[in-house]
């Protein structure tokens, strides 16, 4: 299970304990989106068509994670359009954050992308 946070200005509004959820969020700028949030990666979330955001954990600072980023990246690359961002508390220094905050760093990579764990040795393209 994920915890979820209402990602509003105020950080310290939880919304519960879920696996999944669909939800539409305003922004700051007033304008409304549809967020899939999942602890787990789903590339071809519901609603990725129409714009709507998946929002996931799971894969810590880890390979996975840099196979999520590609996959998303491919996808796009075929005109599928996705926006996908890891929101794992590591990549946030373990505090909530607001879905304006996300939007605005943009993709999710973890320092060390491109570098396997096992050897360290960068991946080959």
């Amino acid at each position: 299970m994920i915890v979820f946070w209402i990602m509003r200005k105020q950080k310290n509004a939880l919304a519960g304990i879920k696996d999944y959820d669909d939800i539409r969020v305003t922004l700051e700028d007033g304008t409304k989106r549809r967020c899939i949030l999942s602890h787990y990666f789903i590339p071809m979330y519901n609603g990725h068509r129409y714009q709507a955001i998946h929002l996931h954990g799971h894969s810590h600072f880890t390979d996975e994670a840099d196979i999520e980023v590609d996959i998303a990246e491919w996808f796009n690359k075929q005109g599928l359009h996705t926006e996908i961002y890891n929101v794992g508390c590591m990549y946030w220094n373990y505090e909530p954050v607001t879905l304006d905050e996300i939007i605005a760093h943009g993709k999710t990579v973890r320092p060390n992308y491109g570098m396997r764990s096992d050897n360290m040795e960068k991946r080959s393209e």
